[in-house]
């Protein structure tokens, strides 16, 4: 670098970095000079102790630098630099000086080898110092004195020092891996530069800067890319920068991770959208810059295991996503179509092998008590194949079982299966645990359905016969009845997967009828027995296994009838839907497929006018809208599940629900018919004011006033019940003060606020206003909505319609004004005006028309 860059006469101090922190320091040439000085005397040093550890090279290398340093400061620096040369020349005997021929490898003596690895007297080594610390060699013959004679330590004593000097460095090594101060801080020795590159701006974002954060992430993924091989069908990287590539990937993986706020395991497990949507902008970035293509050609066979987790690690970190994330699994799938992507899929094939003998090889491992599984890391190359099919991306479900693409291609499907199968057969905790994550695997690359999995797996391997023998399984070892539960819950979905679409004639019903043990799915949809004496009511875990065990026999029933008689299942419907499952018939291909689905126990909350109401009032104008309108509907019904769920939470749901708002509302118009059927049956016109008897006066007095209670009531439950959940779905899109005053002006919140004020009036003001309360009706029927709907909604059409009306009138007028005026018996048609407004007038109230107001001629 100063060989080539520094020019002492060039040189000037530069001004500090805006934005650099107060950390930064303004050289000057003195402080260069001084700064080069101390490197200089700090690598002769390491020059002049003439180690053998080091090559010629490095010597040399170094000689290079100290001559170099010295006439960049010569003013500084006055001790000269022995050539490596002169310096062997010089430890050569005396007569030796012209027994070399020009040109020829000068060999030193005896003695000149010795000296070569004695330090020299001028080293400011302190012999007494080092011996403490272990580094001298500790022999009397490494003494100054001895030194000064000319003599050097033996071969024995160098060995000795050279052990010291190992065992020194051991334990220096071990105390620091014993720090997890240190440790912590290796670990996260990326920390810097990764902040350094989620600070760099993106190239769409209007700011000032010389780097773009896209531009520098296809440099690095360039920097891999560009030293891999391919070598007697392996992949190969250059070991120079295996260290380095793996701690650039861990660093793109950690940029995810920190816009998620966790890693990627706890995201398994405790994330969602919010950390999906906040990684986003970093995802997309990867993989536009060809990241997730190098986690893909990174993942082969040849590439170094540790990198190979390392981009494990991060493919799953950029397939994070609710419902798939699309954009990589196309991204993938096109990189794995497009280039000899075989070396991939054997090694995923390596992988699964290793996997399932590592579980053989350990068999049945029994945990003490407080103990955690701890599969193979490797594991999680799993999740990363289940990802890359998630949200049911058949292009990613079907190469998994062949690649039309390749010259040799894996059919990943019969690993899955061979591994699922050996688990199967190791009843344990750890089996278990690796079982749960293969078969969510399993189930999402049939799942959608892929016909051509579906097939594959019903026909050409023994997963049924594996599902049969996790099913039967029972708490042994170290098992844990939540985790079989959710293992044999997974295996039923895998049933309902190889058997979804398919038609009345299918080859996989037959096979899976033919071999599925029905004893144990009948039995398990009857009562969990998963235990041999089961106490206690049953736990939410094994009530939806038991229903989608009733489930999978309704899907079999479905397409065998005859099952029903031999397994005595009920063929009514509504005791179907009563055991906590509904039904759906969906017309696919021409066949009407029934679906049955467990009901979530959350759906409790609902009331059943809420689902009525969806049904009713959902937007039916397109199939577009139908759809967008449903799903919005949708949104606020979960709201309202979960707000009648908090009111449960604090026991106010025995009276705040919608259930019971419903219940009042028909109170109230049923206290209004009541109220005017009294005034129907008494009031009387006796004299000038309309009157109703006492006694029948203060009964509708009583029910008027509980029945203005009623309507109190009905508000106050309105705006605890549906009040917040009208909120709560505006507030995401407006402000607070916003959203109060839209909440507030609700179509219905006003309908019964101005209820209560009439209810009011007709008790304390006039008994007419109560005849009001009667158009109740409009709001609890839709037959009279839409008698009403038929004016409001064509309102157009009708004013049009009127306006044509009045033309036509107009016009009669005018001709009955200019040439029937005399004959008409009313003195209105002495102005056009007037004979307007008798055509009007008498022309749509009279029985005949006007014509009967005309003198017959």
């Amino acid at each position: 670098f100063f060989g080539h860059y520094y020019d002492d006469q060039s040189f000037r101090g530069s001004d500090p970095i805006k934005g650099g922190g107060d950390k930064q320091k303004r050289y000057t040439a003195r402080d260069v000079k001084k700064l080069i000085t101390t490197f200089f005397y700090k690598i002769k040093e390491v020059y002049d102790l003439e180690s053998p550890i080091l090559s010629e090279e490095m010597k040399t290398l170094l000689q290079t630098t100290l001559e170099t340093l010295k006439k960049r400061v010569p003013a500084q620096i006055h001790t000269s630099v022995v050539p490596r040369m002169a310096r062997a020349m010089s430890m050569r005997g005396p007569n030796s000086a012209g027994s070399s021929k020009p040109g020829s490898p000068v060999k030193p003596s005896s003695a000149a080898r010795q000296t070569l690895i004695t330090t020299p007297s001028d080293r400011n080594i302190q012999p007494n110092n080092n011996a403490k610390e272990g580094y001298s060699s500790g022999g009397e013959e490494d003494s100054p004195s001895k030194r000064g004679r000319g003599a050097s330590p033996t071969k024995k004593s160098r060995e000795e020092s050279e052990r010291r000097l190992i065992a020194k460095y051991q334990q220096f090594v071990g105390k620091l891996s014993l720090d997890h101060h240190i440790q912590d801080k290796a670990d996260n020795e990326n920390v810097g530069f990764i902040s350094i590159l989620e600070g760099l701006p993106y190239i769409s974002d209007a700011v000032q800067g010389d780097v773009r954060y896209e531009t520098l992430i296809r440099k690095l993924v360039s920097h891999i890319r560009e030293n891999i091989s391919i070598v007697n069908g392996q992949k190969r990287l250059d070991p120079r920068v295996t260290t380095t590539s793996a701690w650039i990937i861990k660093a793109f993986r950690t940029m995810i991770e920190n816009k998620m706020g966790m890693s990627i395991f706890q995201r398994d497990e405790e994330g969602g959208q919010e950390q999906d949507d906040a990684a986003a902008p970093v995802v997309n970035a990867l993989n536009s810059c060809g990241a997730t293509a190098l986690c893909l050609d990174l993942i082969a066979d040849g590439i170094d295991e540790a990198l190979q987790m390392e981009a494990v690690k991060l493919g799953v970190g950029l397939l994070f996503k609710e419902g798939g994330a699309l954009a990589v699994q196309k991204f993938m799938h096109n990189h794995l179509c497009k280039t000899q992507s075989d070396l991939f899929f054997k090694q995923v094939r390596l992988t699964l092998q290793k996997l399932q003998a590592w579980h053989v090889w350990a068999d049945i491992i029994v945990l003490e008590d407080g103990e955690e599984p701890a599969p193979p890391p490797e594991l999680l190359i799993v999740r990363f194949l289940q990802l890359m099919c998630e949200g049911h991306f058949l292009p990613n479900q079907d190469i998994m079982r062949e690649q039309p693409t390749n010259a040799t291609s894996y059919n990943l499907l019969d690993d899955f299966v061979s591994y699922f199968n050996a688990l199967s057969r190791l009843p344990c905790r750890t089996s278990t645990t690796a079982a749960i994550r293969l078969s969510a695997t399993i189930l999402e690359v049939i799942q959608g359905p892929c016909e051509g999995n579906q097939a594959h797996f019903a026909l050409n391997t023994e997963l049924v016969e594996a599902l049969n023998r996790i099913n039967r399984g029972k708490l042994v070892n170290d098992c844990v009845e939540e985790e079989e539960i959710e293992l044999k819950k997974t295996s039923i979905d895998i049933f309902q997967g190889l058997l979804e679409g398919q038609g009345e004639k299918s080859v996989v019903y037959d096979r899976v009828l033919s071999v599925i043990h029905l004893d144990i799915i009948q039995m398990m949809s009857k009562r969990q027995t998963l235990t041999e004496s089961p106490t206690g009511p049953p736990s939410e875990e094994q009530i939806i296994l038991q229903t989608e065990c009733v489930v999978l026999l309704q899907m079999l029933c479905n397409y065998k009838p005859s099952l029903y008689d031999e397994l005595g299942i009920s063929r009514n419907i509504e005791d179907i839907v009563g055991s906590g499952t509904a039904m759906i018939e969906v017309i696919w291909r021409g066949d009407i497929h029934r679906r049955f689905f467990h009901v979530p126990s959350v759906c409790d909350y609902l009331a059943k006018a809420s689902k009525d109401n969806l049904v009713e009032f959902v937007d039916r104008e397109t199939s577009e809208n139908k759809l967008i309108d449903f799903l919005s509907r949708s949104h606020n019904l979960y709201r309202e599940v979960k707000h009648q769920q908090l009111l449960t939470e604090m026991n106010l749901s025995h009276i705040f629900s919608r259930k019971i708002q419903n219940y009042a509302t028909w109170i109230t118009f049923i206290l209004a018919i009541c109220i005017n059927a009294l005034f129907l049956s008494n009031y009387s016109h006796r004299g000038d004011e309309p009157e109703i008897s006492e006694q029948n006066n203060l009964i509708t007095f009583y029910v008027n006033l509980f029945q203005t209670l009623v309507s109190l009531f009905t508000l106050v439950l309105w705006v605890v019940v549906r009040s917040p959940v009208l909120y709560q779905s505006l507030i995401e899109e407006n402000s607070h003060i916003d959203s109060i005053l839209r909440t507030a002006c609700e179509p219905l919140t006003v309908y019964y606020t101005v209820y209560f004020i009439i209810s009011i009036l007709g008790l304390v003001e006039a008994n007419h206003f109560c005849a009001l309360l009667l158009f109740d009706i409009v709001v609890k029927n839709a037959t009279t909505r839409d008698v009403l709907n038929a004016i409001v909604a064509p309102w157009k059409q009708l004013v049009m319609a009127l306006l044509l009306e009045l033309f036509v009138i107009y016009i009669f007028s005018f001709y009955i004004f200019y040439f029937f005026r005399e004959d008409n018996e009313t003195e209105w048609c002495t102005t056009l005006l007037g004979c307007f407004r008798f055509t009007l007038s008498y022309g749509l109230q009279a029985g005949g028309g006007g014509g009967g107001s005309f003198i017959p001629s």
